[in-house]
């Protein structure tokens, strides 16, 4: 399976329990999302490419 996300854009999602909503810097939402998306590669889950004129990551499953 194989599917993008996005690096550029970011939606607030509320919190279910009501906790106020920070505000986060795009760079940042993107270092964290690229740390998960690295762990995940280490971990043999997945491929994963930074797609620079598309703003997005490319992202393949891998079956293990």
């Amino acid at each position: 399976t194989t599917f993008d996300v996005s690096w550029k854009r970011f939606q607030k999602i509320e919190d279910e329990d009501g906790r106020p909503l920070q505000d986060v810097s795009a760079d940042t939402l993107k270092l964290v999302l690229s740390e998960v998306l690295r762990d995940l590669r280490k971990a043999d889950k997945c491929y994963i490419k930074y797609e620079l004129k598309q703003g997005c990551f490319h992202i393949t499953t891998r079956e293990k």
